[in-house]
């Protein structure tokens, strides 16, 4: 049995600063009787500190793996101990993460998930030198390729459609986040001044910038703009160099700059391939792929980016080279001409409520009428935009069948996706009509895919029968109804 990296000591004090309690409480009664008394005491914080550690090192100690020729065995647990064995073969997916402060010490955390895991949890973590940490990816990868004797076939992603990712990707409210975690652990370490001062610099850069406009508008603007760029800046960090290769039943990707991640999967164990796309993207028809493995995409801020993006054409090349068991095809079950309605008439509502508000309160106050039919221009803008999204939508959705693979179109607020998944992965589909549905003989597709947890995919307005006979289930007599798919025995029962 081997001890995981020393450092996991240092993992382990993170889980007993709870303890730290004790010491602030006497701090807090204490001091009042002065410094001596204060002093006096300082045993006790030392006991507790040692007490942290003590603790943080009998959890390294007593914790221990061994590779037996099955799988993984690992054993833990102070009071209650726990031991088990994950094989090889079940492995979904193993994911190797060299953060750049580990790398000196040659340490690098390992993550295993299966698909009968917890949908939040990894299988199991371990704190590792790199050396056996390896050895466990090539056995794993010989578990799902026992020849190793396939071609290998490699594509990476250039700079250009890096960023372009990590621009549709990123999300203020990361990076302010980031932002507001680091300027306190920088205000920890070097003192309230620092924090005072980054503050008080974009404050005073807010009011440099406000030409007329309310410098706490413009501050507002200032840490929305931070936040994106952070955001930003993370998500290019961390698929940089962003490479995927396949041989065999296995599945590589290895990406980043700071921090290194290699991910390594079952492609027994993929669900499904999705195609993402925005606005802008499918104007210039380039496409984001990813895909759904357990343990892919579940570490915080992770994204299961199968290849960040590419114009159609190679999208497509890389799709039948890398996962030709999903493939993409042409939809032929769509909303037809009447059901466009269905799409566009909640913006078209909302735009023309607006306009007529605007109007309205123009009159009513005239002093204020630029101001007011200014505003509401600038309300109509986003929700033009989420016209346009809808009509293109329209023109996306729909559904086909080729080789037992699926092809899902389907939009979600402003993205719209494209899911190629498997016969044999689907577990539930369901048939929802409203009333207005029903009388013009259209529905909402529903389809549930598992790996630990259902997944949903909705798509809308399609014609009844030939959703039902494209997805082999009965055509329902009541306005909902739904038909459940046992296609791992070939049968199909309805509910």
């Amino acid at each position: 049995m081997k001890r995981m990296h020393p450092i996991n000591i240092l993992e382990n004090v993170s889980g007993y600063f709870w303890l730290l309690l004790f010491p602030l409480i006497r701090g807090f009664f204490s001091f009042r009787g002065g410094i001596w008394a204060w002093l006096g005491g300082v045993w006790f914080d030392l006991l507790i500190l040692a007490a942290i550690f003590g603790l943080a090192f009998l959890r390294w100690w007593l914790a221990g793996y061994e590779l037996t020729q099955d799988g993984v065995r690992i054993v833990n647990g102070i009071l209650v101990r726990k031991d088990f064995l994950v094989p090889y073969r079940q492995f979904a997916s193993v994911s190797l993460v060299a953060p750049f402060y580990y790398r000196p010490f040659g340490a690098v955390h390992l993550s295993a998930d299966s698909d009968t895991g917890n949908n939040w949890k990894y299988d199991f973590t371990l704190t590792l030198p790199l050396k056996p940490a390896q050895e466990i990816l090539h056995r794993a990868k010989c578990g799902w390729c026992p020849g190793l004797s396939g071609q290998r076939r490699t594509y990476r992603s250039s700079g250009f459609y890096i960023a372009m990712l990590a621009f549709i990707s990123s999300k203020t409210v990361t990076g302010v986040l980031f932002t507001a975690a680091f300027l306190v652990q920088a205000g920890k370490i070097l003192g309230h001044e620092f924090e005072t001062t980054f503050l008080q610099g974009l404050t005073d850069l807010a009011n440099k910038l406000a030409f007329g406009i309310p410098p706490a508008a413009v501050f507002l603007a200032l840490v929305v703009v931070l936040g994106w760029v952070i955001s930003f800046i993370i998500n290019l960090a961390r698929n940089y160099r962003f490479t995927v290769s396949r041989q065999e039943n296995s599945l590589q990707i290895q990406c980043g700059f700071f921090t290194r991640y290699r991910h390594q999967m079952n492609v027994e164990k993929v669900n499904l391939v999705e195609s993402r796309q925005s606005i802008i993207t499918k104007a210039f028809h380039i496409h984001s792929l990813f895909l759904h493995c357990a343990g892919y995409g579940k570490a915080k801020n992770e994204l299961s980016v199968l290849f960040p993006a590419a114009n159609e054409k190679r999208v497509w090349e890389i799709v039948q080279n890398i996962m030709p068991e999903w493939h993409f095809t042409k939809r032929t079950v769509f909303p037809n001409g009447k059901s466009i309605f269905r799409f566009i008439l909640t913006p078209v509502g909302i735009g023309v409520a607006l306009g007529l508000v605007a109007l309205v309160l123009a009159g009513i106050f005239p002093r204020l009428s630029d101001l007011i039919l200014f505003l509401g221009g600038m309300f109509e803008l986003p929700v033009l935009w989420w016209l346009t999204a809808r009509i293109i939508a329209f023109y996306h959705t729909g559904i086909s069948k080729s080789g037992g693979v699926y092809t899902l179109r389907f939009s979600r607020g402003f993205g719209f996706h494209s899911v190629a998944v498997r016969e044999e992965k689907v577990v539930q589909v369901k048939l929802r009509q409203s009333i207005w549905q029903g009388m013009s003989g259209s529905c909402n597709l529903i389809v549930y895919t598992w790996s630990e947890g259902k997944k949903r995919h909705v798509i809308p307005a399609l014609p009844v029968e030939q959703a039902c006979e494209l997805m082999g289930i009965s055509k329902p007599e009541k306005a909902t109804l739904s038909g459940w798919k046992r296609l791992a025995h070939g049968l199909k029962e309805e509910t």
